[in-house]
């Protein structure tokens, strides 16, 4: 286990850890897991840049769900918990390659544009 990051997701202070298989922390073929109560993301290590990438934002997208109530909202309006963690993890599976292409086409610009100045005149 290795501490490669920290974030602060909705105020919340996150580690992001790169695990291996020997760790014991990820299932068969999962990528990473984000555990909220621990306030880690768990990151498998090796991964090729794009998918590291992309797991990250995709779990940093389950921490927001977890801590905005999100994914709270969604269980209140489905019939199942399970229901609401397969229609969680599809929305932000759809989303991410999209988030990813923003930040990719437009990171500068988007920075710009969030910063309290304002975009440049």
């Amino acid at each position: 286990m290795k501490v490669v990051g920290s974030l602060v997701i909705c105020g919340f202070p996150y580690e992001v850890v790169e695990v291996d298989e020997s760790d014991g922390i990820l299932a068969d073929g999962e990528e990473g897991s984000t555990r909220a109560l621990e306030l880690r993301i768990y990151i498998r290590a090796g991964l090729p840049w794009p998918r590291r990438r992309d797991t990250i934002l995709h779990e940093i997208a389950h921490a927001f769900f977890e801590a905005t109530g999100l994914l709270g909202f969604i269980t209140a309006h489905t019939k199942k918990s399970a229901e609401a963690d397969r229609f969680e993890e599809n929305l932000i599976r759809l989303a991410t390659p999209w988030l990813l292409q923003l930040i990719d086409t437009s990171g500068p610009a988007l920075g710009r544009l969030l910063t309290p100045e304002g975009p440049p005149t």
